[in-house]
């Protein structure tokens, strides 16, 4: 078995970075279209002659699901996030004179760093909206 070169191991780590950043963007899109979806039809029974009582229990059955999605996504970009640190701890214990001449596959910074708060903070924005509306959907009818 031989020996991968820096390059070899520079491209694995990079691919890898790549695909766990491509299954969050997956997982955050399809979030939010569920979640669009599940709002729209709270929104329709809200809205629906249905008797008080059933529209109450509907919509906390909505927004317990809505939540439940929302905390599922939310561990499943937290599990990413972590191998994506284990990769770039990974590249940065790397002893090698030719790592300086690679840039990092994974972002420089505070830049990098930033760019994780959007997609762990957009499930717990609408789990908190889903919480609120299941504790005040009485105050709606």
């Amino acid at each position: 078995m031989k020996i991968p070169s820096m390059k070899e191991i520079y491209d694995a780590l990079a691919h890898q970075i790549e695909r766990e950043d491509s299954l969050v963007c997956n997982r955050i899109n399809w979030f939010l279209v569920s979640q669009g979806f599940l709002f729209a039809a709270a929104g329709v029974i809200i809205t629906s002659g249905i008797k008080e009582c059933s529209r109450i229990i509907a919509i906390k059955t909505i927004a317990f699901f809505g939540g439940l999605i929302g905390i599922i996504v939310f561990v499943g970009v937290i599990g990413a996030e972590i191998s994506i640190w284990s990769l770039r701890k990974r590249w940065k214990s790397m002893e090698s004179n030719y790592i300086e001449f690679f840039p990092p596959p994974y972002g420089r910074g505070w830049a990098s760093a930033l760019g994780c708060f959007p997609r762990s903070f957009i499930p717990i924005g609408i789990v908190s909206a889903w919480i609120y509306i299941y504790f005040n959907v009485h105050k709606v009818f």
